[in-house]
């Protein structure tokens, strides 16, 4: 019935080597009142490159919501669970990019998408999902998988006509999201590992651009946010005046040159789940500090670290995690009436090599280099950008994000020190192309 997917009314990326579908989730069309839904002048230059997007009956084409903020991320199949946590633990939209690393997964990111949606309801609220997969696969597609993909492009009603949808969802699959989708894993592999480069800085891209808000804090997947980080962040901005009160976004001019940096760490949760009874008995993301004197309690245990410590230290050090946790120490002992959780910035920060921090912004920051794909200098580039484009970092208080897992050096792929060599290469590169883009500025990387 499916001979291939050449009509799909779907847009390839700039390089043409991937093809992209998007699904708008209701809460980046509906949340808020309608005043929030503006038009930019200058929207299609914004997100260049664009492509149509299927939504719930509505053209989202150069439609985004001023002063709000989306949670920007990506990720493969082995990696769709944790969505089903962050929709938990993050009250606003997210945009996520999936990438399907061979043909066999594109039916079975629908089907994980679709377990998602079903056993979720902030999942079916706040995600928006776009699905990348090599342009090369549209010709090696059978039946079932071409049918896959094009039942996605008719959500919303897809489990109306979805043959696998009886056999797969259900109510018991929903009680360990996470085991429901590594059923459908024939080969579960480390990061990169893949027979097929994986184009990380292109899915943030396509993410953010299909983020239909202001302001982004892209992260990857497995990182997870403090409590109400966005309920913070929303006060924080409407308190400092940081939501602009003109329309100068709308006009196409640039948006106010501060990002704010929120301090990253990652915990061993094997190891906090053996340290006592209790702990053994809750799924291990239950186990993840939500507020900062938890934080300090499991750092104090040694259960928690700075993030990328033991790979590369200076990678995040000029976040100033000594200042930072001394800080969030003396206002828990401190413990007054107009101490606070709420949101403030600590302080500024010049930009260093090879400082990498994951932070908030206006969407309008420069975009990723796409040709950074693989491990290495994938996020730096761009951070590198923003401080050669005259951009301050600003470290928030009382913000986080924690990474499930230590990094370790011997977490990583066998072809890791080969990309990393050829993204270095690349970088050097960069560097010399931003003086051009850049030639009035005083700062460099």
């Amino acid at each position: 019935m499916y001979k291939s997917l050449q009509s799909l009314s779907c847009v390839l990326d700039s390089s043409g080597e991937y093809r992209i579908l998007s699904f708008i989730s209701h809460q980046d069309l509906n949340n808020g009142d309608g005043e929030d839904l503006v038009r930019h002048k200058h929207y299609h230059q914004l997100r260049e490159n664009s492509f149509p997007i299927k939504s719930d009956n509505f053209n989202a084409n150069n439609v985004f919501k001023k002063n709000d903020l989306s949670i920007v991320t990506h990720g493969t199949l082995h990696q769709l669970s944790n969505l089903d946590f962050l929709a938990q633990k993050w009250n606003g939209p997210i945009s996520v990019a999936v990438f399907a690393v061979s043909v066999q997964q594109l039916p079975l990111i629908i089907e994980a998408i679709l377990l998602l949606r079903y056993c979720n309801p902030l999942v079916r609220e706040r995600i928006s999902f776009n699905l990348v997969y090599p342009l090369n696969f549209s010709n090696k597609l059978n039946n079932r998988q071409v049918r896959s993909v094009l039942d996605f492009l008719k959500w919303p009603d897809i489990e109306q006509f979805y043959p696998e949808f009886e056999n797969f969802i259900s109510n018991s699959n929903c009680i360990n999201i996470e085991r429901s989708i590594l059923k459908l894993i024939k080969r579960p592999t480390i990061n990169y590992d893949h027979d097929v480069a994986y184009p990380n800085n292109l899915l943030r891209n396509i993410a953010r651009r299909n983020a239909l808000t202001e302001y982004t804090l892209v992260i990857d997947l497995d990182l997870v946010p403090s409590e109400n980080l966005y309920e913070k962040f929303i006060d924080f901005a409407k308190r400092t005046k940081f939501f602009r009160k003109t329309d100068s976004f709308l006009n196409g001019e640039r948006s106010e040159k501060t990002v704010f940096v929120i301090p990253t760490f990652e915990i061993d949760l094997d190891v906090m789940k053996q340290s006592d009874s209790t702990n053994r008995y809750l799924k291990k993301d239950l186990l993840i500090p939500a507020d900062k004197s938890q934080l300090m309690e499991a750092i104090d245990r040694k259960f928690i670290r700075p993030f990328y410590i033991e790979l590369c230290w200076k990678c995040q050090k000029h976040t100033d995690y000594i200042a930072w946790i001394r800080e969030t120490l003396r206002s828990l002992r401190k413990n007054s009436s107009h101490e606070t959780d709420n949101i403030d910035v600590m302080h500024e920060v010049f930009w260093r090599d090879p400082w990498e921090p994951f932070y908030i912004s206006s969407n309008d920051v420069p975009f990723y280099d796409e040709r950074f794909r693989q491990y290495g200098f994938n996020r730096i580039s761009q951070v590198c950008e923003l401080n050669v484009a005259g951009y301050s970092f600003q470290v928030l208080r009382n913000a986080f994000l924690i990474h499930k897992g230590f990094k370790k050096v011997d977490g990583f792929h066998s072809n890791k020190n080969i990309e990393l060599e050829h993204n270095r290469n690349l970088f050097r590169k960069f560097k010399i192309q931003l003086k051009d883009r850049y030639p009035k500025s005083t700062r460099k990387c």
